[in-house]
């Protein structure tokens, strides 16, 4: 939405400089006054997105080369949201100060209703027992940053030379003996075991994961800048955490004890999209039931080989279809 502000005031002015400023927590009680840069142009050169801005007697502290000469705040129901400031503009048809505030009236509605409709679309991505992620969301995000490696790769490219695909692993796994849990214990605890795994997980993981339940009893986990063994050595450290865990009702398990089993794909090795991807990891997954259970497997090798470029550690997990197993 900043954005779009920006653009209407570009082509209605066409200033030598403008930025959007919001207000970080606005319409929260107790919280200090901050702004906070959402669009600016030359994005280059005056002041970076997402820095903070202080602002005094109603005026911003931009860089010491950009002095606003327009200046309009973006007030809603008597709130300032944010505020709007430009230099040199080229487009000058008599006073425009009145164009200017009904830009920022409008960017003001604008802005209150998307802050307005973001916790719908949140909830709309959220699980609603285990409050992660959600398969939609999952599989759309998975799609996305496949998406966005492949691009990145070709970007890189130089003439006549391979292209190396950025690292990309996603873990799937699935609780163990989930069936004879609910049987035994009542779907009331396994519901309560869903949500403690959930919990447990974000534990282990680095806040660039992106961790979500896929279905049923299977969880998903994307692990950005991961290759295979990387991908592969945060699974299993999940997998012995959960493990370890005194879950309620552990020891009347098969296994004595609550564990997963899941599989490891990477990407672009595995699967040049996402449902390959999920596919793959989800035969790995079904290798380590296979194998006896509480086990982490890897996707099998393909054909395609990619030039190695060592990434940083992480961790991820992802699935086509829910296990039954």
């Amino acid at each position: 939405m900043p954005s779009s502000v920006l653009r209407v005031i570009q082509e209605t002015f066409d200033p030598a400089e403008a930025v959007v400023l919001v207000r970080r927590g606005y319409g929260e009680q107790g919280l200090e006054e901050r702004f906070v840069v959402a669009a600016v142009a030359p994005e280059r050169g005056l002041i970076p997105l997402g820095a903070d801005v202080p602002v005094a007697d109603g005026r911003p502290s931009l860089a010491p080369s950009f002095s606003p000469e327009l200046l309009a705040p973006l007030v809603f129901d008597q709130e300032i949201l944010g505020m709007v400031a430009l230099s040199r503009p080229r487009k000058t048809q008599g006073d425009v100060t009145p164009a200017l505030r009904l830009i920022a009236q409008t960017g003001a509605q604008a802005l209150r209703n998307a802050a307005l409709n973001t916790p719908i679309r949140v909830t709309a991505e959220i699980d609603g027992l285990t409050r992660i992620f959600n398969k939609k969301h999952m599989e759309q995000t998975l799609s996305e940053m496949v998406y966005r490696a492949a691009c990145a790769a070709r970007g890189q490219r130089e003439p006549g030379a391979p292209v190396t695909a950025p690292f990309l692993s996603v873990f799937l796994f699935d609780i163990d003996h989930f069936k004879h849990y609910n049987d035994t214990n009542g779907h009331l605890a396994g519901d309560r075991l869903l949500q403690d795994l959930a919990q447990l997980v974000p534990r282990c993981i680095r806040k660039d994961d992106i961790f979500g339940r896929y279905g049923g009893e299977a969880f998903l986990l994307i692990l950005p800048s991961t290759n295979l063994g990387q991908g592969l050595a945060t699974a299993n450290k999940i997998r012995a955490m959960v493990a370890a865990h005194a879950f309620p009702f552990a020891d009347a398990q098969p296994l004595k004890s609550v564990s997963v089993s899941g599989g490891v794909a990477e990407y672009p090795g595995h699967g040049r999209d996402a449902q390959s991807l999920l596919h793959a990891a989800d035969d790995a997954l079904y290798e380590a039931k296979r194998q006896g259970r509480n086990r982490v497997a890897g996707a099998a090798t393909t054909a395609v080989t990619v030039p190695y470029t060592p990434p940083r550690a992480a961790t991820a997990h992802s699935s086509s279809q829910a296990p039954s197993l």
